[in-house]
């Protein structure tokens, strides 16, 4: 699956510039982004719902697709079985019942799945909409922010069952959402978006995460030190006789190249850089160049 350099204006506004990114081993993307960044506007795009002007999005097309963007769609004068199983039927979908019943006894829908959508919260229509998009066994699962108001009990359902979904029908799912330890806990990879740009993105494959890295060295070596650690590294922050840095991997082999030059750091401190160190830091940097 893949989009090359897409486009997308409003009323003049760009509000998707030049976006392009693959999707090949991974089976769980995150998308995240603060309101207005383009990531519901990109999502419509991958699904189908709203044209471009300009790129190419064919390598999501013909793909068997769910979503659900925005609010639950939903009659709420019927009930949750007429909804899951009207919206099969027009997806001339045939029902594996046994797959179905399986969702609805995990998300613990049982007891409200024949009473009207009117009487549920917003996390039952929720609920009850992820149950419709994955009882379609899609090859593409689209999802914003699929955990909208739900207690923390049923968000572990929810990321448990997706998880489930791409490991025994290998469904690749695109998620966003604002919060970012959830992004974290099921996604493999997450792309971050800011002002229509896709501005980072970051392999979360294996848990490997960046992390940031505090030396402490002499004043005489201090100099030194920044501008080698600054020719490897992305430099954070300097401050008196300390520096910080991000580093991808180990960091023996930038101490080794200090030892070459006889600097010793005097102190290291290694901590995890998360995922929303990583979103806030690289946000930070997207705004400083606009």
């Amino acid at each position: 699956m893949f989009i090359r350099n897409v486009n997308k204006t409003y009323n003049k506004n760009n509000v998707l510039k030049n976006i392009s990114f693959n999707i090949e081993n991974e089976n769980i993307v995150g998308l995240v982004g603060k309101n207005g960044a383009g990531k519901t506007t990109l999502l419509k795009i991958l699904n189908g719902n709203i044209p471009i002007y300009g790129g190419d999005r064919s390598g999501f097309i013909d793909k068997k697709i769910a979503s659900i963007i925005e609010k639950p769609k939903l009659y709420e004068n019927k009930t949750g079985l007429f909804n899951l199983t009207f919206f099969l039927k027009i997806q001339d979908q045939s029902i594996d019942w046994k797959f179905v019943e399986h969702l609805i006894n995990d998300f613990q829908m049982q007891n409200f799945i024949k009473r009207k959508v009117s009487k549920y919260s917003m996390g039952m229509k929720q609920l009850l909409s992820l149950i419709i998009a994955m009882s379609q066994k899609p090859e593409l699962l689209i999802l914003d922010e699929p955990t909208n108001g739900m207690d923390a009990k049923n968000t572990q359902k929810v990321l448990i069952q997706l998880t489930r979904l791409t490991q025994k029908y290998n469904t690749v799912i695109i998620i966003t959402s604002h919060k970012l330890e959830e992004i974290e806990q099921i996604c493999e990879r997450v792309l971050i978006m800011d002002n229509g740009c896709l501005i980072k993105d970051i392999n979360l494959k294996d848990k490997v995460y960046k992390k940031r890295l505090s030396l402490w060295f002499l004043k005489k070596d201090l100099n030194e030190a920044i501008s080698l650690i600054e020719s490897q590294h992305q430099l954070i922050n300097t401050k008196g006789s300390y520096v910080e840095c991000e580093i991808e991997k180990d960091y023996y082999s930038l101490l080794r190249d200090l030892g070459r030059k006889n600097i010793y750091p005097i102190k290291i401190k290694e901590q995890a850089y998360s995922l929303k160190e990583q979103y806030l830091d690289n946000k930070e940097r997207f705004d400083e160049h606009i």
